[in-house]
């Protein structure tokens, strides 16, 4: 049976197809609408194979590529990314900064319809520029990033166009800032402006603890919160904590050897809690990579930092159900780690990275005894990944759960151990033997 020629296929049947395959390249389009007539009729009759639209500023057509999207995409949302790398000259700079500033300049024709937009510039004098231009509504944004490359010394700088940007913007839900902040001015905005935000992420920030403070004050109904590689010490941490009623997910990531983490979770009390991601708080094996910063204490007394400032915090938020707990490369000692596993009861998935001691293995393993009681009774996978071990700890966790499992005390344990050294092979065939759900790579 001869198939029918693409030419008397109905535009919506070639739609059906061009749409999975522009997944990941929106330009692709341009080369279906040279392949034949019918392939070019369908893709400039189809708006939504238009809606979203990656441009750089290093390209020179790049006015005249978002121009085609905006045309042809009718009246659908719109989702854009626009990234201005760096260049090697002077001249190119400017030509560059010229080139996203007139592609900015032809999206604001378009800005209700904006619902996504991606903004990645190389320094914050371009985001300046950037964000000033794009005064007036937005009422389908739902997502913000705005990413500045590369900062001059001294503190972030607040994003001052934040201020009228977008506004009003009432279905805004996540916002993304590296290197720059939101203008803190807003605090004294009523209503306030990113009031609907549920996801923050913070990415660079230097300044002081109450910046941050101040920061979150002004999202008050935030469900999740990453801090990446703030630069604050924890002397700069004053006052009481912000309470964050509604926040289910925090990611903070430092630098191995820093304070900053700390000084974060010294400044929060999150009730509500769920899934807590903490990483690079401190790894006695990293070197610090503060240069300007002078370590003067010993690993034993960051260790016990470490502890103290993360139980201390989710003691402060009346031990939280958390449901995923994340401590990779934080250090602390033995004693604190097992008080948040006794604590976190509810919790069912945990990840491990670093030099965790055996009391913490011993203690997931349980008591041995039917009627002695559990840690995490909820827990069904744990994760180990680049810490130095024996295979025998994790036989001894998976072993003690299976027995408890096979009880009705807990599920079954599933064991991933990545990065922890060589094995014998007779250590798989024995954890096969016994059934354990183990693996080891």
């Amino acid at each position: 049976m001869s198939s029918a020629p693409f030419s008397s296929m109905p535009v919506e049947a070639l739609r059906s197809i061009f749409e999975p395959a522009i997944e990941g390249d929106d330009m692709f389009v341009f080369a279906l609408a040279h392949v034949c007539r019918s392939f070019r009729e369908a893709a400039r009759r189809s708006p939504s194979l238009w809606t979203t639209v990656r441009v750089s500023a290093g390209n020179r057509h790049a006015k005249a590529l978002v121009d085609v999207f905006l045309a042809r995409s009718g009246i659908l949302p719109l989702v854009v990314a626009i990234s201005c790398p760096s260049a090697p000259t002077m001249t190119e700079t400017t030509a560059r900064k010229q080139r996203i500033l007139s592609v900015v300049g032809a999206l604001r024709a378009h800005q209700q319809r904006l619902r996504s937009l991606v903004l990645t510039v190389d320094n914050i004098e371009s985001a300046h520029a950037t964000i000033n231009l794009c005064i007036g509504p937005a009422p389908e944004l739902v997502q913000l990033v705005v990413t500045v490359v590369q900062t001059g010394p001294g503190q972030s700088e607040e994003l001052d166009g934040l201020q009228h940007a977008f506004q009003p913007c009432p279905n805004l839900r996540i916002l993304t800032l590296g290197l720059c902040r939101l203008p803190l001015g807003l605090s004294s905005v009523v209503p306030r402006p990113y009031a609907t935000l549920t996801t923050l992420t913070l990415e660079g920030v230097r300044g002081r603890d109450s910046d941050l403070k101040a920061q979150l004050e002004m999202v008050p109904n935030l469900r999740h919160l990453a801090c990446v590689h703030w630069h604050i010490t924890v002397q700069d941490a004053v006052g009481n904590p912000v309470i964050l009623e509604s926040l289910e997910t925090l990611t903070v990531v430092d630098k191995f050897y820093g304070t900053s983490g700390l000084a974060i979770i010294d400044s929060l009390t999150t009730p509500a809690l769920v899934h807590l991601s903490l990483h690079a708080l401190f790894d006695g094996n990293v070197e610090c990579e503060y240069a300007t910063v002078a370590i003067d204490f010993a690993d034993d007394d960051m260790r016990c930092k470490v502890g103290e400032a993360v139980v201390g915090y989710l003691e402060r938020s009346g031990w939280p159900s958390l449901l995923t707990l994340k401590l990779e490369h934080c250090e602390m000692l033995g004693i604190d780690m097992i008080c948040i596993l006794d604590n976190a009861w509810r919790l069912q998935e945990l990840y491990l990275a670093g030099n965790i001691r055996i009391d913490v293995f011993k203690h997931l393993a349980g008591p041995g005894e039917a009627q002695g009681q559990l840690c995490t009774p909820y827990l069904h996978t744990l994760n180990v990944t680049d810490v130095p071990l024996l295979p025998s700890w994790i036989e001894d966790v998976a072993y003690g759960r299976r027995d408890a499992a096979a009880l009705g005390r807990c599920p079954e344990l599933e064991v991933n151990a990545n990065g922890c050294g060589d094995i014998h092979g007779w250590n798989r065939i024995r954890w096969d033997v016994m059934e354990l759900k183990v693996t080891w790579s």
